[in-house]
């Protein structure tokens, strides 16, 4: 009996033992998860800043024994690939902070990226611009760090840029500078697209005198509010010869612009909004599609055999249509045709049929955009369709003046 109720006594102090010491051990615990939570939470904000790939060695060590004990690690890449593409981007590169072997892994989730500067919801203009510039940087660095290279489209709107200013920061430009050479240096972006809207933005694209020989990969290349030279124009055509479209945008830089053969692939060119231009000379054997608005003594055409998109604004759109002969070496082989909304501003569409309409011998689709009081006769169009008889499709915007383009 006694030797039982030692054995008793025993394993009520064992086990009272026990419940002394959990208390103490949830705590310690609980701790570490705490710590490591902030740790992970410190990590992921720091992808706002500039260090996204510089993670402490102990982080990745503990972070890989957690998926270990998750079995997330046993699942392949192109399974873990799969997953982060069905996340935005920000959120698949906060998962570069789970190991070694997550760091880099959300790159190949995205062959587009799409950076938009609105996506930064919080603070003042100043904060906005630091942490949309930070978090560019951030990604484009860490697809520099692969051996493989990964980007298909690289789309950069950074519209946060006060409309009053005359001067660019040292930094900012430099920021801008290194994004067009990325773009411009990264083996597979085939779609560059830098816009900085609002329209009197001042930033120069940046002399690529020091590129590589050839720009092997890049297809497409829009540039707005980016004021570009004539002569950086022409490096880049020299550059890139797989260059099949090409959009500049409100530019206050270009004077004299020659695009000219050879250019053996290049196929659509918008000229938009540049109103410094004096001259475009245009003689490309292969361009399909061309968008100018401008002056109409400032675009003179030679040799475009295979042009079958026109789209035309301000003087050009009237110029087309009551100036026919100025236009009859390329308007019989248009297939569809855009004119920009000015032409009733001259009130020219009253004076009745026009006698010398405009050859489209060739048009399918034709669409209109117009200015026009309510009440006015829009019945001098009806004779632009008879001048087309193989017209498929018309189509016409009406915009009241007093509401505004």
């Amino acid at each position: 009996m006694a030797r039982l109720s030692s054995v008793f006594i025993e394993a009520a102090y064992s086990r009272k033992r026990k419940r002394n010491q959990k208390p103490k051990q949830k705590k310690h615990k609980g701790l570490n998860d705490d710590l490591s939570a902030n740790k992970q939470n410190s990590s992921c904000n720091n992808l706002q800043g500039l260090n996204l790939v510089d993670l402490s060695a102990n982080s990745m060590d503990n972070n890989n024994k957690n998926i270990n004990d998750n079995g997330i690690d046993n699942l392949s890449d192109d399974m873990l690939v799969a997953v982060l593409s069905r996340l935005s981007l920000k959120q698949a590169a906060r998962t570069s902070v789970l190991s070694c072997r997550w760091r880099y892994l959300w790159t190949s989730a995205f062959s587009t990226l799409e950076f938009k500067d609105g996506d930064i919801a919080t603070g003042k203009i100043l904060m906005k611009r630091v942490k949309f510039k930070s978090w560019v940087n951030c990604v484009l660095k860490a697809y520099q760090a692969q051996p493989v290279n990964l980007i298909d489209s690289l789309i950069i709107r950074f519209f946060n840029i006060c409309p009053q200013l005359t001067l660019i920061s040292t930094r900012r430009r430099r920021a801008l500078d290194s994004w067009i050479h990325f773009a411009m240096q990264k083996e597979l972006v085939q779609r560059f697209e830098l816009d900085l809207t609002p329209r009197d933005s001042c930033y120069i694209f940046p002399n690529v005198d020091k590129l590589s020989s050839q720009i092997r990969c890049l297809r497409s290349l829009r540039l707005v509010s980016v004021s570009i030279k004539d002569e950086a124009v022409y490096h880049i055509l020299a550059l890139c010869s797989l260059l099949e479209h090409l959009c500049i945008n409100s530019s206050s830089r270009m004077r004299n612009l020659r695009v000219v053969d050879p250019l053996p692939n290049l196929k659509a060119l918008e000229i938009i909004e540049c109103y410094h231009i004096r001259s475009l000379e245009i003689s490309c054997a292969n361009l399909v599609s061309l968008t100018f608005h401008g002056k109409t003594n400032v675009l003179k055409l030679l040799e475009i055999p295979n042009l079958r998109e026109l789209n035309l604004g301000k003087d050009l759109g009237d110029s087309l249509i009551f100036e026919p002969n100025q236009h009859s070496s390329y308007s019989v082989q248009i297939v569809k045709l855009v004119l920009d909304h000015r032409i009733l501003r001259l009130g020219r569409a009253n004076i009745g049929a026009n006698p010398n309409l405009p050859r489209l011998c060739s048009l399918k689709r034709f669409e209109l955009q117009v200015y026009s009081f309510v009440g006015r006769s829009l019945l001098f169009f009806t004779s632009l369709i008879k001048a087309s008889p193989q017209l498929h499709e018309f189509r016409i915007q009406i915009i009241d003046p007093m509401e505004g383009a």
